[in-house]
């Protein structure tokens, strides 16, 4: 029997909803601040609430999915641990093989060509993937979007570059394999939905009406947004993301431990609680929360199919404005530089508090350094090749770098507060996230007149106190040796 509520609701005019709208956010100007904007994704976010109604129906959407594991090998414990399969560059693994190399050789079969990898080898020269792909008889398209995502790109381009590929396989290379697509899902959790959402939506569209094909969708936790500092909030990021990709319809969900990048960026291996932790995510979203027993559970989400539509409009124009000139592969450096200029747009947003990124630009824990947390005499290669196309921008790669170059040095910054403290709160509070951004303890001190400076010598001082009041703390006796600073 089927219960129809709909009518038991009065349906609201968007004129009327405009005005309570209005009137919550306090303003008419926030409006379109909060809810008409270009996110830094390069979507267009609108306000949900329009008379008109969309949908995405995705008929391909999986029921069952898939745990996999990018590495060079699966521990013993991951095999008992539910994880399906291995997905590899190594020639030698007994897993899924990814060819991103142009030396690769092997006997084995039903290889993974990473196309955008080799493309890159090649200089973007068609010839030469065509000579290097004729050998294998048989092989399976492998369009490695985890490049674009972890340079920094948008998501726009990202899907952009999807279709560049698509076409590449289908009316260049004339591939009629099975497409595996692989995508960085990070922690922008609505987003992150409507990505994979856009992107089967775009890839069935092509399939019914250009060229028919099938494919796989495969997601992998983004390497742009993990810290090495507070490790452990790697795991809320992969939590989400992970959530997202069971809600957006990856066929295989890849997820990183909490120290992936320490075992990428040195000697050593993750751990395997780390590991442990990865495979809990995947089981207690699929079998726990039952995510994988609904079909497109994001389906009628206004806001969510709005930002879809987005999605999809918005990467096809893009794609059409590169292809009406010479498409993405023959302008990749243009594209390339796009992708940078993306990224550095998103640097920004977390070098001036505009996002934050919890342990290191926000509530920075500075207590700890890299040898509590990963061991005495571990050794980490951070530099980054930015003459690379497609370099791994980390968000979070600055400040490591700053508390690195900090962590010999020892300094005790100071907050003098002056005045009643409860309106220097938010000061105070800027100050020493600034310092502590560094890894350094800040001591807050109450001062009430000049005697208490004066034992405070050598010291790097901050005077915390409301504006009308600095004019009279400057004329104090302050020591030469301190560095004193005001917050403003």
């Amino acid at each position: 029997m089927n219960f129809d509520i709909s009518n038991s609701f009065s349906k609201v005019p968007y004129t009327d909803w405009k005005q309570e709208a209005e009137k919550s956010l306090k303003g008419s100007n926030t409006l379109e601040k909060y809810l008409d904007y270009h996110s830094f994704e390069g979507c267009h976010v609108r306000e949900v609430n329009k008379p008109n109604e969309l949908t995405h129906p995705l008929h391909s959407f999986p029921g069952q999915r898939l745990l996999g594991r990018f590495g060079n090998k699966l521990t013993k414990e991951d095999e008992l641990g539910g994880v399906h399969f291995l997905i590899s560059e190594n020639i030698e693994s007994d897993g899924v093989i990814i060819a991103s190399d142009p030396g690769f050789q092997s006997t084995k079969t039903h290889i993974n060509v990473d196309l955008a990898k080799l493309l890159i080898s090649f200089d973007f020269d068609l010839s030469k993937l065509e000579d290097h792909l004729s050998p294998f008889e048989d092989y399976f398209p492998y369009i490695n979007l985890n490049l674009i995502h972890n340079a920094g790109g948008t998501i726009i381009q990202e899907l952009a570059f999807m279709l560049e590929m698509i076409d590449l396989v289908k009316n260049k290379l004339g591939i009629n394999n099975k497409i595996f697509i692989s995508f960085s899902v990070d922690s922008q959790y609505f987003a992150n939905i409507a990505k994979l959402r856009a992107a089967r939506f775009m890839l069935e569209s092509i399939a019914e009406q250009w060229m028919k094909f099938d494919f796989e969708i495969m997601s992998q936790s983004s390497l742009r947004e993990q810290t090495l500092y507070d490790p452990w909030v790697n795991m809320l990021r992969a939590s989400s993301a992970s959530m997202a990709a069971f809600i957006g319809g990856a066929n295989t969900i890849c997820i990183d431990s909490y120290d992936h990048l320490m075992a990428k960026f040195s000697r050593y291996e993750e751990s395997e609680l780390g590991l442990r932790q990865s495979r809990n995510i995947f089981h207690i979203l699929n079998e726990e929360s039952s995510l994988s027993f609904v079909a497109d559970p994001a389906l009628g989400s206004y806001s969510i199919e709005a930002l879809t539509r987005e999605i999809i409009q918005d990467s096809f124009e893009l794609y059409k404005a590169y292809d009406n000139k010479e498409g993405i592969i023959k302008g990749i450096d243009h594209f390339s530089h796009e992708v940078k200029q993306a990224a550095l747009g998103r640097e920004r947003y977390v070098h001036t508090s505009q996002h934050s990124i919890v342990g290191i630009n926000d509530y920075s824990n500075p207590e700890e350094s890299l040898e509590k947390n990963y061991g005495a005499g571990i050794k980490f290669e951070l530099a980054n090749d930015e003459e690379d196309l497609f370099p791994i921008r980390r968000l979070a790669e600055d400040f490591e770098a700053l508390r690195v170059a900090a962590e010999d040095k020892e300094f005790t910054p100071k907050i003098l507060l002056y005045g009643k403290e409860s309106s220097l709160t938010a000061r105070a509070s800027f100050c020493a996230n600034y310092f502590e951004v560094l890894g350094k303890k800040v001591e807050l001190l109450k001062i009430d007149n000049e005697s208490e400076i004066k034992k405070l010598t050598g010291e790097i001082l901050i005077l915390c106190a409301a504006d009308p009041d600095y004019e009279q703390l400057l004329k104090w006796s302050w020591s030469n040796d301190n560095q004193l600073y005001l917050a403003g």
